[in-house]
């Protein structure tokens, strides 16, 4: 007998998220607090890169589902909820930032970024913890210096693992502008890196 081919994670993770969405759409709360924990450490780590701020990044985390639960009637079903999440949560982080300009700037918060912004499995070792929270706390220097669309594709594309077709859902645009705009930032990013290490050394 031919032994049948295991479906991949990715396809069973949409599924599931398929699954839970109808139910969401059901009435079933609890469908969506499944939703939640599934993607809020995700949701949480994006917005903290964009905002650099912990209770920030909460409350745009906590928002982003929010207003998920309210739309959840509205969500397409050829579209992924991942990418949907993070879209609203872009948009709240620009509209936090945008607002922040009116205010003094708050310093970044770099203090145990690891915990936040890695796996919590990667964090058992304490060495690796202080590898890791040194490594983070220089690319979100980095990352913070840049202007905010840069920021958005180096994150999506560089932390998150989206592709060009997935960024430029999230960012509303077309995909060959989503492509040159990640394109334009890696190398902006690229070129402060080595400006930090040389300025380090």
């Amino acid at each position: 007998m031919a032994r049948i081919p295991a479906i991949p994670a990715e396809v069973r993770m949409a599924e599931t998220d398929a699954q839970l969405i109808a139910q969401c759409r059901a009435g079933e709360v609890e469908a969506f607090g499944r939703i939640y924990e599934r993607h809020q450490h995700a949701i949480f780590r994006h917005a903290f890169t964009l905002v650099g701020q912990r209770e920030d990044a909460d409350d745009v985390k906590q928002e982003t589902f929010l207003r998920a639960y309210r739309m959840i009637g509205t969500f397409r079903n050829d579209y992924n909820i991942r990418t949907w999440l993070f879209k609203i949560c872009t948009n709240l982080c620009y509209d936090l930032l945008r607002r922040r300009q009116r205010r003094p700037q708050i310093p970044l918060e770099s203090e145990g970024i690891a915990r936040f912004l890695s796996d919590e499995a990667n964090l058992i070792d304490p060495v690796r913890i202080a590898e890791r929270s040194d490594t983070l706390a220089a690319f979100m220097q980095v990352l913070q210096g840049m202007p905010f669309p840069q920021r958005q594709a180096i994150t999506l594309y560089l932390l998150e693992g989206f592709d060009y077709t997935q960024i430029a859902d999230i960012l509303c645009c077309a995909r060959g502008s989503a492509k040159m705009r990640v394109l334009r930032a890696m190398e902006q990013y690229r070129e402060r890196v080595a400006s930090f290490l040389n300025e380090k050394e």
